[in-house]
């Protein structure tokens, strides 16, 4: 009995020895040295930690780049915690670029070239500016813009991806300008647009009043000297010069000869831009010819020269009169 017990005493001595021995151990510190990275930082909570313990790190991406893996004296560590061994250890981190994403909002505007769908916080590329036919084109605008503000939204316009980071949606932002209409000066007639106030706007549809000279009609309108039908038309881009163009009116000559026989040479048709028409004598066999008339009584005779400006806005009508021999 003796001998158990002495025994069991020199049993709990070896134990409690080697629990003091242990202790001893553990209160030994080690230093978790963090290395200077490339784009970005490692940190611990505690730069000196006993072996054994859990050594959680913690990773500061610099701004565009994201963590890829911790290291642990040069080896990458599965994870981002370790048990600290019985050593000094070195920690850091490697980081790589993000790639972020770009989407464009056009509205009713067009790219002629190419922009980026993706890009880096190294990227340096120049945007290509939206284009709309007629509109004035202010840029790309990372808030959706209104078309007046009172607020300098300049600071929110990107033309490059230098310096920017982060998923970007980019509003195209273009406003339709105020041009202004002038009216040429119009050879026999004169127009105005009628519903213009000083400012005209692209893709919209103006009306024109013409109002040709005696003697004249409307042919048709030039909009920066090219012709239109109709007299209304639609805005182009940039300013619109618009001239009305004025044609005679053709007018008809009819003969009544009474059996007789016309000359050659006589017109059938007059405008106002002949002035004075010579009217040769008809001829009649057995009669001689008196003269032209304008009516069919014979009282309202054409003397010298037709005068057509005495007889525009409707058809003539010549009689020729004869006597007998």
């Amino acid at each position: 009995m003796k001998k158990f017990l002495i025994a069991i005493a020199a049993v709990g001595a070896l134990m409690c020895g080697a629990a003091g021995l242990s202790a001893c151990a553990n209160t030994t510190e080690y230093s978790v040295a963090c290395q200077t990275c490339e784009n970005g930082r490692v940190i611990v909570a505690d730069n000196n930690v006993k072996a054994g313990q859990k050594v959680i790190l913690a990773a500061h991406p610099n701004a565009g780049y994201k963590l890829t893996s911790f290291l642990l004296d040069g080896e990458v560590l599965e994870g981002c915690s370790f048990v600290m061994p019985e050593k000094d250890v070195t920690v850091s981190a490697d980081f790589e670029l993000i790639t972020y994403s770009i989407n464009y909002v056009l509205g009713d505007a067009v790219l002629t070239e190419n922009n980026p769908d993706t890009y880096t916080i190294g990227s340096e590329t120049q945007l290509h500016a939206p284009q709309k036919e007629g509109y004035e084109i202010c840029g790309w605008y990372r808030y959706c813009v209104p078309t007046e503000y009172d607020w300098n939204m300049e600071d929110y316009r990107v033309t490059s991806l230098e310096g920017l980071y982060g998923d970007l949606t980019l509003y195209a932002k273009y406003y339709n300008p105020p041009h202004e209409i002038s009216v040429a000066d119009s050879a026999n007639g004169w127009c105005y647009i009628q519903n213009y106030n000083y400012e005209a706007y692209y893709g919209e549809k103006y009306n024109v009043e013409v109002e040709p000279d005696t003697g004249y009609e409307f042919d048709y309108l030039a909009v920066n000297g090219e012709r239109v039908e109709g007299t209304s038309f639609i805005m182009p881009a940039g300013g619109a010069e618009i001239t009305a163009v004025f044609k005679p009116v053709v007018y008809e000559i009819n003969y009544v000869l009474f059996g007789g026989k016309n000359a050659k040479g006589n017109p059938t048709s007059f405008t106002v831009e002949d002035g004075y028409i010579h009217l040769k004598n008809a001829t009649k066999s057995g009669y001689m010819f008196i003269g032209w008339y304008t009516d069919e009584a014979m009282t309202q005779p054409v003397y010298g020269d037709l005068n057509v400006y005495d007889y525009i806005d409707s058809p003539l009508t010549l009689y020729a009169y004869f006597e007998r021999y």
